[in-house]
């Protein structure tokens, strides 16, 4: 034994071997430390499962995560109507992916507040135009409203609850819009409001729209209650009346009851039917002519 121990200590050959020796130990101690840490820094064996995100909401997602120790990062925030506000779109890792604690989850969010578009300029254009232009955008035509203008179902304002929208305003998206088009009764030089040949109710209100005042309301015979069958024979000034808008003059209205068509009986070429009456009709049936016009112009 004395020996060995003086081999070990006196001879280069064995100062070498202990060296050696040594050194592997110290090796093998390092080997060892670096795998324990490497066990413990990556938690090995210690695995999560992604849970699946898609279409939950941001605040419940995060919960999740944090509930798995799993960590979240938004990376991107879009506007799609078809998913609910706040909710998730797109995650990664995918659902069901195994990955290790602390894992970052990247996802990508609908937006938690609705988008605003901008109105374009829909004025003077046909209803369909713009009706189909407003639906592009996202927007939702609740009805239409007639106002005075001489051409009908051109495009003379959009209105949201019940204002009117200024050209260019934001408003949000999928809102629902009243389209006010023209009814195609008002002369387009003066816009004097023309109601012969309309029942009582549609010419009140197609006067009330305009910028002249009711006057006089005759009826051929006393109404009961049923105003409404009562028919525009005749009205003064007429439509066509070289007018200023300042005048303001009252438009007076004839009525007689519907017991015929107006644009009936032979084109008023029989009955019993004065001057005036006829003078009406005929105008009554350019201003017809120049509206189909306009229309099948658009």
């Amino acid at each position: 034994m004395s020996e060995k121990k003086g081999f070990l200590n006196n001879s280069y050959l064995g100062l070498a071997i202990k060296n050696i020796f040594i050194a592997c130990v110290i090796v093998l101690l390092l080997i060892a430390g670096i795998l324990v840490f490497i066990h413990f820094y990556t938690q090995h064996g210690s695995m999560r499962t992604v849970p699946n995100l898609q279409g939950k909401n941001i605040k419940e997602a995060i919960k999740l995560l944090e509930k798995n120790d799993l960590q979240v990062e938004i990376i991107d925030s879009l506007y799609l109507r078809e998913h609910d506000f706040g909710a998730v779109i797109e995650q990664n890792p995918s659902p069901n992916s195994i990955v290790k604690p602390n894992r970052i989850v990247y996802l990508i969010t609908n937006s938690s507040t609705i988008k605003k578009i901008s109105i374009p300029n829909v004025v003077d254009m046909s209803s369909r135009q713009a009706k189909a232009l407003l639906k592009s955008l996202g927007f939702e035509i609740e009805k239409m409203e007639y106002g005075p203008s001489a051409y009908r179902d051109l495009v003379i304002g959009v209105k949201y609850k019940h204002r009117e929208i200024e050209l260019g305003e934001k408003i949000p998206d999928q809102s629902k819009l009243t389209l006010v088009v023209g009814n195609g009764l008002l002369s387009s030089e003066n816009g004097f409001p023309y109601v012969v040949g309309l029942d009582y109710v549609s010419a009140k209100q197609i006067i009330s729209s305009s910028e002249y005042p009711l006057g006089k309301v005759t009826f051929d015979e006393q109404p009961l209650g049923n105003q409404d069958k009562f028919i525009v024979y005749k009205q003064d000034p007429e439509a066509l009346d070289s007018l200023s808008v300042d005048n303001k003059v009252n438009v007076n209205i004839w009525l007689r009851k519907e017991t015929y068509n107006i644009e009936s009986t032979n084109q008023m070429g029989g009955g019993d039917y004065d001057s005036d009456e006829k003078e009406s009709f005929i105008e009554n049936k350019k201003k017809k002519q120049k509206i189909k016009d306009v229309e099948d112009f658009f």
